[in-house]
């Protein structure tokens, strides 16, 4: 999961603090889409994190009138051209995170995003962001999502697109999979979702279309297993997938990153198309040897739905110390032939934090998680966490295994209040040992 341009404008109201030996060296610290954007394929795109729409406005009364700042101080360079580069509606700025499936990682990113967000819903503005980073894996991500929203939200646009030279792991399908039993392979994946909301009337009701484009090609198993059970699954040798679809939304939470209070609903539903796939040479040698039917292959056309409930309930409000109940309930299912990568799946820093993400995958999934967050002052804050999940290749068959949980804690550090983007360091362990650690920019939900 990339840590990306958000986190700039943050760290430089406390940038200060740190530049007593250099003058003029400001290091400036994911990509987010809108409130209304999903998370995304659980393992296609880097899991992300919740978006964020509250960076001031450019402000131009910062600037001296004249345009030229008074220079007879360090203090004033310095002074000058933080205020100059903390308002400025574009930014560029180091990409840095962690993740059990990437390890470290470092880029570089360029911001747009004067839009902002507060309690009289003026809108959440428009903004688009680019980056691009290298893992400690030898993963390479770029990436580009954006937003545009019309006066008072009445109309939202979201879109984002990315690419990845990325190495996976597949521990197979369903519930009964060895944490331990897996198998790394590497591919080059594309993909391109955009979203169109309609506020109902002036409800918290948004409906409209979404589309969603994905592909992965180039496949290599770093330990080829042609002739064994998992070879047979959809999306063995790569994929690409069409779909359209519609999605609803009911939002009641004041503001849409790191809720503190409110109820947020989506329930969406996409219907994808048959496409081909062309195979290699090795692909399809190894398809007429196998007997294997085009499912493996080729995806037929399927199904796929989404339900996300998420509640936010204050516990405790003082102005030193406060603590909030956060909990999400989500249900996915796909119909058969789907990839193996767009199946409904569990793991990484968004569901079911200390499982690999994708280690469980199937047709059918639920998954509920509990949080009480604490927060100390306005700056510093704290995370207990713990979670419930289950794939399974339908409903009824899940009701027969134990569903996987994990558990876990973090801290939290909100450089700027008046923002509410905050930096967080989660560990999680789950109950077949695995552990996991995440660096990531706001809540996972």
């Amino acid at each position: 999961m990339i840590l990306i341009g958000r986190m700039f404008r943050l760290v430089l109201r406390v940038l200060p603090l740190m530049m007593g030996v250099a003058h003029l060296a400001m290091e400036p610290m994911q990509v987010s889409a809108s409130g209304y954007a999903p998370k995304g394929s659980s393992s296609n795109t880097p899991s992300s994190n919740d978006p964020s729409f509250n960076d001031p406005s450019f402000n131009r009364n910062s600037i001296p009138q004249h345009g030229i700042p008074v220079r007879d101080t360090s203090q004033n360079r310095l002074s000058y051209w933080m205020d100059l580069l903390g308002n400025s509606p574009v930014l560029l700025s180091p990409v840095m995170g962690r993740s059990p499936e990437t390890g470290f990682l470092v880029g570089m990113g360029l911001f747009f995003g004067p839009g902002h967000n507060n309690e009289k819903n003026q809108g959440r503005g428009s903004q688009w962001s680019i980056a691009g980073a290298y893992t400690a894996k030898k993963q390479w991500i770029l990436s580009h999502s954006g937003t545009y929203a019309t006066p008072n939200d009445r109309s939202l646009w979201q879109w984002n697109l990315g690419w990845r030279r990325f190495w996976d792991r597949f521990y197979g399908t369903g519930p009964d999979i060895n944490p331990q039993d897996w198998t790394s392979f590497r591919f080059h994946t594309a993909n391109f979702q955009m979203t169109y909301n309609r506020r109902l009337g002036s409800g918290r009701h948004f409906v409209g279309p979404v589309l969603r484009f994905n592909t992965t090609d180039l496949v290599h198993w770093d330990v080829p297993r042609p002739d064994s059970q998992i070879s047979k699954v959809p999306g063995y040798w790569g994929h690409r997938t069409l779909g359209l679809g519609t999605r609803w939304i009911y939002d009641t939470r004041p503001h849409v990153i790191n809720a503190r209070r409110g109820v947020f609903f989506e329930g969406s539903i996409r219907w994808h198309a048959a496409l081909g796939q062309t195979l290699t040479p090795e692909a399809e040698d190894w398809k007429q040897r196998m007997l294997i039917p085009n499912d493996s292959i080729f995806n037929p056309a399927y199904l796929f739905w989404n339900l996300d409930l998420r509640g936010y309930q204050p516990l405790r409000t003082r102005s030193r110390l406060d603590a909030v109940w956060a909990w999400r309930l989500v249900m996915q299912s796909a119909g058969r032939g789907v990839s193996f990568r767009e199946m409904p799946a569990l793991g990484g820093d968004n569901l079911l934090r200390g499982h690999f993400r994708g280690a469980y995958r199937d047709l059918c999934l639920w998954g509920v998680e509990n949080e009480l967050r604490g927060q100390w002052g306005g700056h510093f804050g704290w995370n207990l966490y713990n979670g419930w999940g289950m794939v399974g290749p339908s409903w009824s068959a899940m009701s027969r295994n134990q569903p996987r949980w994990s558990y876990g804690a973090g801290l939290r550090w909100t450089p700027n209040p008046k923002a509410r983007t905050l930096l967080r360091i989660d560990w999680a362990r789950t109950i077949d040992g695995q552990s996991g650690l995440y660096f990531e920019v706001n809540e996972a939900f």
